[in-house]
């Protein structure tokens, strides 16, 4: 080696975590300006630290396209190296956080509203019991295509939803929620064990909107069943338990809906099972996410302790929820 060659080395800066970071912001948005309003940092500074990048690894990473940039074949190439390598390292410093009870950081997750009044609480306070409490959980409520509108537009990472099988996104399941006949205690069913959906046949029925997954569902399992939901008596009116929940407990009717901590507030009511095997595993609910989406450390160890808490929480691990 030449003197030339060593002071060229002596004078390079290698590169470090932070270089590694920007470089992975910057080949997802695409933009110096963007990548540098998300990492909090200057464009110049962004500048320089993925020139030195460059420099150190004698190649170019990114070439102008339009008016912005597009990672190069080796670009592409360093990028998945990139992305494997932080995950890891993220995970490790996770794992050492979690050992000292000093994990932190921010989820931005969704709920639907059966799965807040029961299963997210608990979940939430077992979560806190292991992982301590600087992890801020920051939770919107909505319908599951309201839900899918904030995956979409990068609001929340993931959300806990009904079971959604659009393009695009990745639903990993938690538990099953059952359909069961609803009724006040008052009401002349209330005394039945179970009822067959064919002895309901030709009674008004209370029971969710058709333009909502759930309320599709219903009209599935209808029609597995020989009934033909348009030649029955239903009123469709609900979006959820907490509705179909009060109009029931006010009117001497019947619903038809899943059992969820969404009735729990109405004491008067009365669930009966139905007896046709599938309404007891009607209506999935799981995690849903942008398929291909790497979610924050903090979120993906959220998301997991989610999967293994409902793996545990419900009776002899059939996934069905008889009370979510």
């Amino acid at each position: 080696m030449n003197r030339h060659q060593t002071n060229r080395e002596q004078n390079k800066t290698t590169m470090n975590l932070s270089h590694l970071q920007y470089f992975r912001e910057l080949s997802k948005t695409q933009s110096y300006t963007k990548a540098a309003r998300n990492l909090y940092i200057s464009q110049p500074t962004l500048s320089h630290s993925i020139a030195t990048l460059e420099e150190e690894l004698e190649c170019k990473l990114f070439r102008k396209a339009g008016r912005g940039i597009v990672l190069t074949d080796e670009g592409k190439l360093f990028s998945n190296y990139v992305d494997d390598s932080l995950r890891v390292l993220e995970k490790g410093i996770i794992e050492l956080e979690k050992r000292r009870g000093r994990l932190s950081g921010i989820v931005r997750l969704g709920a639907i509203q059966s799965v807040r009044t029961a299963f997210l609480p608990e979940a939430m306070l077992s979560y806190r019991r292991t992982r301590g409490t600087l992890v801020e959980l920051a939770i919107n409520q909505g319908s599951t295509n309201e839900l899918i509108f904030n995956l979409r537009q990068g609001i929340d990472e993931f959300a806990v939803t009904s079971e959604f099988k659009g393009n695009g996104f990745e639903f990993t399941p938690l538990f099953k929620q059952r359909l069961v006949v609803i009724v006040h205690k008052g009401h002349p069913l209330a005394s039945h064990k179970s009822v067959s959906i064919h002895e309901l046949k030709d009674a008004l029925l209370y029971t969710y909107r058709e333009g909502i997954i759930v309320g599709s569902e219903v009209n599935s399992f209808l029609i597995k069943h020989g009934l033909n939901p348009s030649e029955m008596n239903l009123n469709r009116d609900s979006d959820d338990e907490m509705i179909l929940g009060g109009l029931v407990s006010r009117a001497p009717i019947v619903g038809l809906g899943v059992d969820s901590s969404g009735l729990a507030p109405y004491k008067d009511l009365v669930t009966i099972p139905l007896k046709e095997k599938d309404a007891q595993q009607l209506h999935p609910i799981g995690i849903l996410k942008v398929d291909g989406k790497q979610l924050s450390p903090v979120a993906q160890d959220f998301m997991d302790f989610l999967v293994d808490f409902a793996r545990n929480y419900y009776h002899e691990g059939s996934g069905v929820n008889p009370n979510a």
